[in-house]
């Protein structure tokens, strides 16, 4: 992995240089993420400088180092196991959710019915987890395969998620509820509660069953697994297909409201929230943003 510092001169002509492999990401301060060649290049804002790290981890890192005429440092990381394929291919159910990481959009959780049988679909349309493909891709191969799979959605725009936040609810038990109602509604779909559950941990387990302990019911025989997404054809299609669902909403919110709406929750989603004030007013703005985040709390 290859890191240096740039300006904002410097991150805008690299974003124009590589904006036709831009990934679309949900993770925080996380400006800008690029797959060329095989390889990442992502650009994280720092709110105390006005430099911004750059990224490039990959085979072909060094090539592209060197067309950038910046002077770069290696740096070691701990690498972390991910395996080279999914580990379980028997039947099961997943879940992932998308947007908790977006300032502005809803959240969305979606649950997947994969059979053993379906192996050979996985392979038909590379389905990967949905932060490894850009959105040109995503809206290549959702829709093909929405049909072919059972699944269960869930969308909870703002301002009901910002009445949770007021009624003092956190993310994670929120993310907990919606984990639990897809995977339950999921399994009365497929009228089988025998299939191995999977969820894409984003909390302890004590914790989530904490969190769900005052709903009707409360799934079983979860498997936690961080990366999830990595090791359960469920889980990968939950993300692609949660992700397809979340890039539709954004868009009806930028012909609602004729702005394009940046994703994730750096400066430039900072600096977008002051345009849409200017037009919308701040009463219009908690409509389509989440109340929790510090790009919100900064504005009052």
């Amino acid at each position: 992995m290859l890191e240096t510092k740039i300006n904002s001169l410097q991150k805008q002509e690299l974003e124009d240089k590589f904006k036709d492999f831009k990934v679309e990401t949900n993770q925080l301060y996380l400006d800008f993420k690029a797959i060329f060649l095989d390889t990442t290049i992502s650009i994280y804002s720092n709110s105390k400088k006005q430099l911004f790290k750059l990224l490039i981890k990959g085979p072909q890192e060094q090539e592209i180092a060197n067309q950038l005429n910046l002077c770069f440092e290696e740096k070691v990381t701990k690498k972390e196991y991910i395996p080279d394929s999914y580990t379980n291919y028997e039947d099961q159910i997943g879940s992932d959710e998308v947007g908790f990481g977006d300032f502005f959009g809803p959240i969305v959780v979606v649950g997947v019915y994969f059979k053993e049988k379906d192996k050979k679909l996985l392979e038909e349309y590379n389905i990967q987890d949905s932060k490894k493909l850009n959105d040109k891709k995503i809206n290549e191969i959702v829709p093909k395969i929405l049909n072919k799979f059972t699944y269960s959605l869930l969308v909870v725009n703002n301002e009901k998620l910002n009445s949770l936040f007021d009624s003092g609810y956190n993310l994670n038990r929120i993310k907990s509820i919606l984990h639990n109602t897809v995977l339950l509604n999921l399994q009365k779909k497929i009228k089988r509660n025998d299939v191995s559950v999977y969820i894409d941990q984003f909390t302890e387990p004590e914790r989530f069953y904490s969190y769900v302990s005052d709903q009707s019911e409360e799934i079983q025989n979860v498997v936690f697994k961080t990366k999830g997404e990595s090791y359960f054809p469920s889980v990968a299609l939950a993300s692609c297909i949660a992700r397809f669902a979340f890039i539709n909403k954004m868009n009806e919110l930028n012909k609602k409201y004729n702005m394009t709406f940046p994703y994730g929750a750096s400066t430039v989603v900072d600096d977008f929230t002051q345009e849409f004030i200017k037009k919308y007013g701040k009463e219009e703005l908690i409509k389509v943003c989440k109340k929790n985040f510090k790009n919100y709390k900064k504005l009052f």
